[in-house]
C-alpha cells in the first residue's frame, strides 16, 4: 500500500491504499448496504503470500520477482493467526485460500461505515518488509 506522509498507509478508494473499490472489491446492495463474506479488502497472511505486483521491486532479495512500485509499503495488522474471524472493530477476516482473504464488515452495515471502519484501523498497521 502507498504510505502517507505521516509513515501511516494511505486511505483511499485503490488497490494500492487502505480501502475498497466500488463494484471491484465489494458491491453495495440496492440499498447502499455491505455484506459479510468472501468481499472487501484484499489481504495476505505475509510478505511472500502476496501478488509479485504488490511486492516493491526493492524487495526482490526477499521474493524473488518483486515487480510493485517502489512507493509502496508492505504493511501487516495485528498478530493472529490468519483464519476466519475478528479483525477490527466491525469488520472481519475471511480467508478465501491460504495465501488471500478479505477484511469485510463482520455484519450488515451501510458501505460509509464500513469504509470508516477501515479508515480506522489506519494506526494499527505497521511496516513489515522483514
Amino acid at each position: 500500500m502507498r504510505q502517507t506522509n505521516d509513515g501511516l498507509p494511505e486511505v483511499a478508494a485503490t488497490a494500492r491504499s487502505l480501502g475498497v473499490r466500488v463494484p471491484t472489491d465489494i458491491a453495495p446492495d440496492e440499498a447502499g448496504d455491505v455484506h459479510p463474506g468472501p468481499q472487501g479488502m484484499s489481504v495476505s497472511p505475509d510478505l511472500v503470500s502476496l501478488p509479485l505486483h504488490r511486492i516493491p521491486k526493492r524487495l526482490a532479495y526477499l521474493r524473488l520477482g518483486a515487480i510493485g512500485p517502489d512507493a509502496d509499503v508492505v504493511w501487516s495488522f495485528g498478530d493472529g493467526w490468519f483464519m476466519a474471524g475478528p479483525f477490527a472493530s466491525r469488520l472481519a477476516l475471511v480467508p478465501d485460500k491460504p495465501s488471500h482473504g478479505f477484511v469485510g464488515p463482520d455484519a450488515t452495515t451501510r458501505l460509509s461505515e464500513y469504509e470508516a471502519a477501515l479508515a480506522a484501523t489506519q494506526t494499527g498497521w505497521r511496516r513489515d518488509e522483514k
